[in-house]
């Protein structure tokens, strides 16, 4: 009956022990749960649970374990703003079912309503506005709204899954120090934090080489030893270091801890082809595309492959369909380099330069 009154008892009794110092950074923010419901806690606690799993199936358990919680109580911010996460969650591991936008920003304006000062709603209300920025192809809008969120930070701890977000986009920006302090401020109180671990492997790799990642990768590994993200992580981390072989187990058991995510497929496929083992590679890239519902992302790795191979008659196929998707903004990063690199030679080999 008493159990959120003990909760707060207990974060005030650490929070006196832990001093001033480090709270006058952090803060310890409100104490107990947005409910009074119990059973709403509960299933909202069982929600975040499958939440840090990040699988593509626990993430679809953990939308309905929120939406119970929501259920049981309507009023509860905290599940509404965990929905909310839960949909950006699926769209960065590219489930293809990522959610309604539009439910997410209801959530968050039910939030404001409520209570304007949320900083964790006006931060999701930010990047909710990013995301519909980029869907709009102004990259400098997205931009802007950005900036902003990152200056959300200097009000409070906010939100942990975006400031690792905000600190990637910093070092997107070539700003890896700002990024390196705004995740500093935060594993301070919170070490074993996978999000900012992963912000930071990202950071130390993009500004001191492949090697510096490994530290912290392992270390989320240790928090999380079946978390898809850090498994993909520390594979792509070993084909940089050219351990082909502890990168493929990476991969080979990512696939089998979130064996409805069809990307590791194609990494190995992608790797096996790159190391010239076209007929290993074939089988992979079969599963591949009976498991893959995107057809344009089966099509980008069969130029991938294609071109690894040196496939002329493949390329001369397959690369002039997709020039419409990479100018529309559908295609982007290594595939459209591998695209764009392709044309020009199947352009210069046409004599069509």
């Amino acid at each position: 009956d008493d159990i959120f009154a003990i909760q707060d008892e207990i974060a005030e009794d650490v929070a006196g022990m832990l001093g001033s110092q480090l709270l006058a950074a952090n803060g310890i923010g409100n104490l107990g749960p947005a409910t009074a419901d119990v059973n709403a806690y509960d299933v909202y606690l069982r929600g975040l649970e499958q939440q840090a799993v990040g699988s593509f199936e626990a993430l679809s358990s953990a939308e309905d374990l929120l939406r119970q919680s929501l259920a049981l109580d309507p009023s509860f911010t905290d599940a509404k703003l965990a929905l909310v996460r839960n949909n950006l969650l699926k769209g960065f591991a590219q489930v293809r079912d990522q959610g309604d936008p539009e439910e997410s920003r209801q959530w968050v304006e039910e939030v404001l309503a409520v209570d304007p000062t949320n900083l964790e709603a006006r931060q999701y209300e930010i990047r909710l506005r990013v995301n519909e920025a980029r869907a709009a192809m102004d990259v400098a809008a997205g931009d802007v709204l950005m900036q902003e969120l990152v200056e959300t930070f200097e009000e409070g701890k906010g939100d942990t899954f975006l400031r690792s977000i905000a600190s990637n986009w910093l070092v997107s920006k070539d700003r890896p120090d700002e990024a390196l302090k705004l995740l500093q401020e935060a594993l301070v109180s919170d070490p074993l934090n996978v999000n900012l671990l992963l912000a930071q492997a990202i950071l130390l790799r993009d500004r001191d080489g492949p090697d510096a990642a490994e530290q912290p990768l392992k270390t989320a590994l240790t928090v999380q030893p079946d978390n898809p993200e850090i498994l993909r992580r520390l594979g792509i981390l070993e084909f940089a270091r050219w351990e082909v072989i502890d990168g493929l187990r990476y991969m080979r058991k990512l696939e089998l801890v979130d064996p409805l995510d069809p990307q590791p497929t194609a990494e190995i496929a992608a790797t096996l082809t790159e190391v010239g083992l076209y007929e290993a590679a074939a089988l992979w890239m079969a599963d591949y595309r009976g498991r893959q519902q995107d057809r344009g992302a089966v099509i980008n790795l069969e130029i991938q492959t294609a071109s690894e191979r040196g496939d002329e008659e493949a390329l001369e196929r397959i690369v002039p369909s997709r020039l419409a998707g990479m100018f529309e903004g559908r295609i982007a990063g290594e595939p459209a380099q591998i695209l764009l690199r392709e044309y020009a030679v199947i352009m210069l080999r046409q004599g069509r330069a």
